[in-house]
């Protein structure tokens, strides 16, 4: 059978790693014997073949090399405004590539680049850019400037400092000034400039939501979906349950059921029922939105949200992954109508722990719509608007107890939790920020945390038993460089790390949070704990969850907005209704690793761009209040200066610069020193600081310190 390209790639990585083990070259005939293979091996000669393509592998006479083993690095080039770039592969150095030597490669290019002898200058390695693997800008958001001998854009990203131009032909209807978004045509090569089309004008950079939306193009987003899309769901929009669409499943319509959302959310993935089925033993159902019902392979829609793999949310919009007539229609557990499920049914004793599970398909009827903040009022004994509703009363406080013991549990296991602030941001009817704000989390948001926590769990259980292919979510043991790195860290406290037999558990770095917790270096060592932390990401295989101190784990309980739910659902579904054959279970099982990997991708895409978006808008904020004095907590420290956090979250960089006295970085405790007077900054020092500046361009965010006199 053929290999898919994502399969051909990972056979082409694993012929890296044979010879990068190797340590030295190895003929053609040497990679087939070490694939185990007979020689030319069509599947490994195509390997072969992209891993030469793709400078993961060399050739030197008749063997091949990693780059690395003959003078040369293949890695991703970050460029400066300056014109310069560096490129890394993380195995050392980042090499310098002098603004000579880049050859056309554009700030995101991969890169295949020779390392230059070193010279006797003092500075690190350089290099020069051989070729440009893959190009990975495509498209690019800026202003059009007519003003000069041809057109040309301004990118947005600095970064992009190279002038890309616009053929009079490809202007469209774009004029001076306004914001567009470039589809790349030709990259600068040899003597000739990179030249682009206007495929969207945005208007002028002062049009509402226009910064947004560039936002959104500089991360290839869009919010409206293709034609083909639309047409294909169209008969979908305004549907209900059908009696034949109910047969075969568990009618759930007698429970009572919630959903328990943010006062603004309107697509609902998931609704909660609860009753008692003995003396000790509670039965929680966990209602998840039968999204792969409605979303099925080999459909156009299916093909965009695999596309998107995720909603995004940013401050005025959300880019979903779904069309929102779907997301808050028929796949949205609206309350008062009957909805297709897939739901959780666990049975938990008094002590907090599962003693039976099932996972079925469902029919229900939520009979109410509540939100976070009145739940929160209730449960906490304030004044909330349930005072004459006694089930949802008696069934919230049955709710409330259940989270209670879930959560002991799971901290008695080892579950490393993190307070970390979520921003928000408040805009006026123009879409400037007027305010930005901690989100309070209340009693109500931890309760229905911890039931799809339980719910995810089980169905990672349950497909693990089952040896089903699936999804799963990840989060990987601490590598042990850092864990030493950072046991050093809270040594400087006075803090012992706790002894490591094997290896590093979640109760280790648990233990360590209740040691510092009512220490003043909490915030500081909570901080660096994070960051040696491992980051979450998809995977087809099951590796368990190290900050949940969970060894199975997946994500199950948002298939409205989470592309790997909707696959999971898809082999829950082929389960219970008797599909898994051997051809299913194959093809599913090739797939699942892609599907893996473009998820964490899109993910890691939709981060930046909300990361980025909520930047922009704290620096809006930042513009109107210069001059303002705020208490402040250092959040980082580095050789430029220190980070500090405000407590509505805004945070921005104090220079060292500006520091009164000459300051030295000392790496090892992540903290700056002046030797004159010994004084210092490290994280978690409280701090006041006065507005300076807000670069829109950048996104960030200058501060100046307001120092005690003397």
């Amino acid at each position: 059978m053929a290999l898919s390209e994502f399969e051909v790639k990972q056979l082409a990585q694993s012929l890296h790693d044979i010879v990068r083990d190797n340590r030295r070259g190895m003929t053609r005939d040497d990679l087939f014997a070490a694939m185990g293979v007979r020689k030319n091996d069509r599947n490994v000669s195509e390997a072969i073949d992209f891993a030469l393509n793709t400078a993961r592998l060399v050739k030197k006479d008749q063997f091949f090399c990693t780059p690395r083993m003959v003078g040369k690095m293949r890695g991703n080039l970050s460029r400066s405004p300056r014109g310069f770039g560096f490129c890394g592969d993380g195995q050392g150095d980042d090499i310098f590539i002098p603004p000579n030597a880049l050859a056309g490669a554009m700030h995101g290019d991969e890169v295949l680049c020779t390392i230059l002898p070193p010279k006797f200058n003092g500075k690190g390695p350089e290099g020069r850019v051989e070729r440009v693997i893959t190009r990975n800008t495509k498209y690019v958001v800026g202003t059009v400037d007519l003003v000069g001998r041809a057109p040309r854009l301004i990118p947005d990203e600095p970064k992009l400092c190279d002038a890309i131009f616009i053929d009079s032909r490809f202007l469209g209807k774009a004029k001076h000034g306004q914001r567009v978004v470039l589809q790349m045509r030709t990259y600068a090569e040899g003597n000739m400039p990179a030249y682009g089309m206007v495929c969207e004008v945005l208007g002028d950079p002062r049009d509402k939501g226009c910064d947004i939306t560039a936002i959104l193009r500089s991360h290839g987003l869009f919010e409206k979906f293709p034609d083909e899309v639309k047409r294909e769901t169209a008969p979908l929009y305004g549907a209900t349950v059908s009696a034949e669409e109910r047969k075969g499943r568990e009618d759930f319509r007698d429970l009572f059921t919630v959903t328990i959302d943010g006062r603004d959310s309107k697509d609902f993935d998931d609704a909660v029922s609860i009753e008692y089925v003995a003396e000790d033993v509670t039965r929680l159902y966990v209602h998840i939105a039968d999204v792969s019902h409605y979303v099925r392979e080999g459909t156009a829609l299916n093909a965009e949200a695999f596309k998107r793999g995720t909603s995004v949310y940013l401050p005025d919009r959300v880019c979903p992954m779904l069309p929102e007539e779907l997301s808050n229609g028929i796949c949205s557990l609206n309350a008062g109508v009957d909805r297709l499920t897939l739901t959780a049914i666990l049975d938990v004793n008094d002590k907090g722990r599962v003693i039976g599970s099932e996972i079925c398909q469902g029919v229900i009827r939520v009979d109410r719509r509540l939100v976070y903040e009145d739940v929160t009022a209730y449960l906490e004994g304030k004044n909330h608007p349930y005072t004459d509703d006694d089930v949802l009363c008696q069934n919230l406080t049955v709710m409330g107890e259940l989270a209670a013991r879930l959560h002991r549990v799971r901290q008695k296991r080892g579950c490393v939790d993190f307070d970390l602030s979520e921003s928000a941001i408040v805009l006026d009817e123009q879409g400037h920020t007027v305010d930005v704000y901690a989100k309070q989390v209340g009693v109500a948001n931890g309760m229905i945390e911890e039931f799809m926590l339980l719910a995810n769990e089980a169905v990672a259980q349950f497909l693990d038993d089952l040896e089903l292919p699936g999804i799963f979510r990840v989060h990987e043991t601490p590598d042990p460089q850092k864990i030493k790195d950072f046991a050093q860290y809270i040594a400087l406290f006075g803090f012992k790390f706790p002894p490591i037999r094997k290896e590093v558990t979640p109760k280790h770095l648990q233990q360590v949070a209740i040691d510092v917790e009512h220490s003043d270096a909490a915030f500081a060592i909570n901080r660096i704990m994070l960051r040696s932390m491992q980051k979450a990401r998809y995977a087809a295989e099951d590796l368990g969850h190290f900050s949940l101190a969970l060894k199975n784990y997946c994500h199950f309980t948002s298939p409205i907005r989470r592309y790997p739910d909707l696959m999971v659902h898809r082999v829950l579904t082929l389960h219970l209704t008797g599909q898994i054959n051997e051809e299913n279970y194959d093809r599913l099982s090739r797939q699942m690793p892609e599907v893996a990997e473009h998820c964490s991708n899109r993910e890691r895409n939709a981060m930046e761009a909300e990361r980025d978006a909520v930047d922009l808008k704290k620096c809006e904020y930042v513009r109107d209040h210069l001059g303002d004095i705020f208490d402040a907590v250092i959040s980082g420290v580095t050789s430029y200066g220190f980070y500090a956090e405000m407590d509505n979250t805004v945070e921005g960089l104090v220079r060292i610069g500006a520091l009164n006295g000459e300051y030295i970085y000392d790496e090892k405790r992540v903290l700056l020193m002046n030797n004159r007077n010994r004084k210092t900054f490290r994280i978690g020092d409280r701090v006041r600081v006065i507005l300076a500046a807000a670069d829109l361009v950048n996104r960030t965010i200058d501060l100046g310190l307001v120092e005690d006199e003397d």
